[in-house]
């Protein structure tokens, strides 16, 4: 399956199995000095240009991991010093369970949404008042085709899946 439906698939193929861990990433310590970034859309906007000033002035105490969406990006994360995990790998999956910080591009699934918790969000996405957002797009969260109650149903969880903790 390819296109706008296959990569729609993907992403909300875990979306029923959100509910099961929510009790674990709430109830996860958290550690207030490892911050996790991400943006959808790969290595740049907000997000990075703060992890490349933490990765400046190295504050004291503070991890950041770059969370990548692919292996190119996070060989772009290490040339520069930093350190990247693959967003689906279980180290990953690890840290977005402990993380204390978040930084955010686009919104939670820059990251594992059903693992960052109560993690404190920082949303760097700018211009929002004067563009539409992606989960705003209305054929960006289209699973099935079609018109029958199946569909429908499908359709309606997925619409509903951005807006879930």
């Amino acid at each position: 399956m390819s296109g706008l439906r296959g990569r729609n698939l993907r992403r909300y193929a875990l979306v029923p199995f959100y509910p099961l861990l929510w009790p674990i990433a709430y109830a996860m310590p958290r550690r207030r000095s490892l911050w996790l970034f991400g943006n959808a859309p790969g290595y740049r906007d907000n997000p990075r240009y703060l992890f490349e000033h933490v990765l400046r002035t190295r504050p004291q105490g503070i991890e950041a991991v770059w969370i990548a969406q692919s292996q190119t990006e996070a060989e772009v994360v290490t040339r520069l010093g930093g350190r990247a995990l693959w967003k689906r790998s279980p180290r990953a999956w690890w840290m977005n369970l402990r993380c204390g910080v978040v930084v955010l591009g686009h919104g939670p699934s820059d990251l594992n949404r059903p693992l960052i918790g109560r993690a404190m969000s920082v949303q760097l996405w700018h211009g929002a008042p004067f563009k539409r957002l992606h989960a705003d797009f209305p054929a960006g969260d289209v699973l099935l085709g079609g018109s029958s109650m199946i569909a429908r149903i499908g359709n309606a969880i997925v619409g509903r899946a951005p807006h879930a903790p």
